[in-house]
């Protein structure tokens, strides 16, 4: 028997140029659109504060921002000039604050006690002794504060007496942070831990009756409640979720992605909210960490903001019309708001600058406030809920950007804003963007076996055939 051999013509195939083109082109689709939906801004100001802050909340009197410092001090923040003006100590481990608009104090958890600062004066004027209770979240409303600690208790203070006027008993130990509903006169308190584990649930108290009256399944670690436009939303410590209640039913109405366990939310007077997010709670360096620009409404983000100095809290200043996160690491970051594209105003660089306290301070002209007109001027809580106030008693309010008037002081910054937003638009939903990823990133799979098939297939190859 004889064999003849005869050679197979040679598949065909792409040229090695073209197919590594063709992958460099899906891989870099890839990473287009993981950044288009990750518009990054930078904060324009970055400022140093030093030690461990936490907490803050913004006087709406005086339009300064007060930081909580653990290492034991509060820090008076000038937004107009981005500096610190003065340090107040505690004598304590101060973490989170409360400004009270009926008496123009700020409240401060301290380690065994909370502290007050006159706002008009920034000297310690008055403490509350809550003795092996370690007090640390606490919200302002109606005329009183109410306080978290290590123990499941809800404390209500009178701001103006500075006496305890109930304890309330909550399941958490210890609890977060709590929220003021000024449209039901109610508290929102997420029940961090329970029996050793992360907490499942946010308790609702009744301020009328003193009295736990609903409880609101939040099942990862509830840490921060905050409210505004009408709802509470709440940060959970093990998960990136923020959770929005509606305060009218109890229930939860959605569920908001972001990037890590929240730790901070702040408000804008359009439709904006800013969570501050990273991998530690209290203190401690921490390596990741986002600040995530949201539409209340929609859940979809403006902006998402890389921050690896561990954001920790949030603050909206409507007089400078910008966010001011505090960072774990001993920073303040200023993002000026453009509100008519909900975007972020910052330069390419952010200007760092390491501030001198001083022992005196001048206080800015304060602006006479009026609830008889919804150009009044609103103030906050804690959490940087906008309402505006009658004395103690305080009501939601929906408003636009707040009126200036001739009484008040107007402040600029001294850093330079660029015109230019560093991002806008809405960005891509969270199933298109999962979806479109999988099918370039499929794209890319098949095209790299398609490429090693044919080239395996290219190789001459010889085939033998009988003969008679």
């Amino acid at each position: 028997m004889n064999f003849t051999f005869t050679l197979r013509s040679p598949r065909k195939s792409a040229p090695t140029w073209l197919s590594v083109f063709a992958l460099a082109l899906l891989v870099s689709s890839a990473v287009l659109l993981i950044g288009a939906r990750s518009a990054q801004a930078s904060p324009q100001t970055r400022v140093a504060l030093g030690g461990q802050p936490v907490g803050a909340a913004l006087d709406f009197s005086n339009h300064d921002i007060y930081i909580a410092n653990t290492k034991g001090y509060v820090l008076v923040f000038d937004p107009g000039t981005n500096t610190v003006v003065k340090n107040i100590t505690t004598g304590g481990r101060p973490t989170y604050i409360a400004y009270d608009n009926a008496t123009d104090d700020l409240f401060v958890t301290n380690s065994s006690d909370v502290i007050v600062i006159s706002g008009s004066t920034n000297a310690v004027v008055g403490k509350i002794l809550t003795p092996n209770y370690s007090p640390i979240g606490i919200v302002a409303g109606n005329g009183e504060v109410f306080v978290t600690g290590a123990y499941g208790v809800l404390k209500v203070v009178n701001t103006t007496t500075l006496n305890v006027m109930a304890n309330i008993v909550v399941p958490s130990a210890p609890p977060g942070i709590p929220a003021y509903d000024p449209v039901n006169n109610r508290v929102y308190v997420p029940d961090l831990v329970y029996n050793g584990n992360y907490g499942t649930q946010v308790s609702v108290v009744d301020l009328g009756t003193r009295t736990v009256v609903d409880n609101v399944t939040v099942p990862n670690g509830p840490f921060l409640a905050a409210y505004g436009f009408g709802k509470v939303y709440v940060t959970e410590v093990n998960a990136s979720d923020l959770t929005v209640i509606d305060p009218a039913s109890n229930r939860v109405v959605s569920t908001i992605k972001t990037d890590y366990g929240g730790d901070g939310v702040a408000f804008t007077y359009r439709p904006a909210i800013v969570e501050s997010a990273s991998l530690a709670i209290f203190g401690g360096p921490s390596e990741m960490g986002s600040i995530t620009f949201l539409d209340p409404f929609t859940g979809l983000s403006y902006q998402v903001v890389v921050d690896d100095y561990g954001p920790a809290f949030a603050i909206y200043d409507p007089w400078n019309s910008a966010f001011y996160v505090i960072d774990y690491e001993g920073y303040i970051e200023v993002f000026p708001w453009n509100d008519s594209t909900n975007t972020t105003v910052s330069s390419t660089t952010p200007t760092t600058s390491t501030t001198a306290s001083t022992t005196t301070t001048t206080t800015p002209t304060s602006m006479s406030t009026s609830t008889t007109s919804s150009s009044s001027i609103p103030t906050t809580s804690s959490s940087g809920t906008p309402t505006t106030t009658s004395g103690s008693t305080a009501t939601s309010i929906s408003t636009t950007s707040p009126s200036t008037s001739s009484s008040a002081t107007t402040t600029t910054s001294t850093t330079s804003q660029s015109t230019t937003p560093a991002g806008s638009g809405n960005p891509i939903p969270d199933w298109i963007f999962y979806l479109l990823l999988l099918l370039i990133l499929g794209a890319i799979l098949y095209g790299y076996w398609r490429y090693r098939k044919g080239s395996n297939k290219d190789d001459t190859m010889m085939k033998a055939k009988p003969q008679t």
